[in-house]
């Protein structure tokens, strides 16, 4: 089940994955954007470059998990669980939960 700050967090996650050096609308956007970037702090190497690339390709999430997951030939699980406990650290990082 999705929790309640999912799709918000996403978009976080996506605009950090995607935006390395973005210019900022406003306090907000800052502090989504670092949250992203902080939370991956709490990953190994091998683990921050299976969610950045996850969440930087322009497909679904569901489709980026299966291309990525087949490429590095992991289990689509374990990609899950990464972006599970990614979430759930820039959720805490931004006051959600």
């Amino acid at each position: 089940m999705k929790a309640k700050y999912s799709e918000f967090v996403r978009y976080c996650i996506r605009f950090y994955t995607r935006y390395p050096h973005p210019i900022f609308r406003g306090k907000t956007d800052r502090e989504d954007w670092a949250a992203a970037r902080n939370a991956l702090d709490d990953f190994t190497e091998e683990e921050k470059d299976i969610l950045v690339n996850v969440y930087s390709l322009r497909d679904t999430l569901t489709d980026n998990v299966s291309h990525i997951s087949e490429i590095l030939r992991l289990d689509q699980r374990h990609v899950w669980k990464l972006m599970a406990d990614y979430e759930r650290a820039v959720a805490k990082r931004r006051g959600l939960i």
